[in-house]
């Protein structure tokens, strides 16, 4: 009988669902923690900067007030969908700020 050879594929996949898949995840979830906030002081330089400048949504990590919000809903989703520093409610006054002031 044949002894079958394991592919890199699969030995990838092994090794990934070790004793270090635990870490992966860890390391994952405090990556989107901080891209959260990146995104969330992203909102808050588009808001403070908008009344004196203009809204330019070119300072948006994600280019525009629609893909950012639905990018920060994402990411809290992830981390827990709540934190000590933002939450749902956050995001969505964020998007209420940034889309009346693309409208002005």
């Amino acid at each position: 009988m044949e002894k079958r050879v394991e592919t890199l594929q699969e030995k990838t996949q092994k090794f990934l669902d070790g004793p270090f898949k635990k870490v992966a995840i860890e390391e994952n979830s405090e990556m989107n923690y901080r891209l959260l906030g990146r995104l969330q002081a992203d909102c808050e330089y588009f808001i403070n900067t908008a009344p004196k400048h203009g809204p330019n949504e070119k300072v948006l990590h994600q280019g525009n007030v629609k893909d950012q919000i639905k990018k920060m809903k994402s990411l809290l989703k992830t981390v827990g969908g709540s934190t000590e520093w933002i939450s749902i409610k956050d995001i969505t006054r964020y998007e209420k700020q940034m889309t009346a002031l693309l409208k002005k």
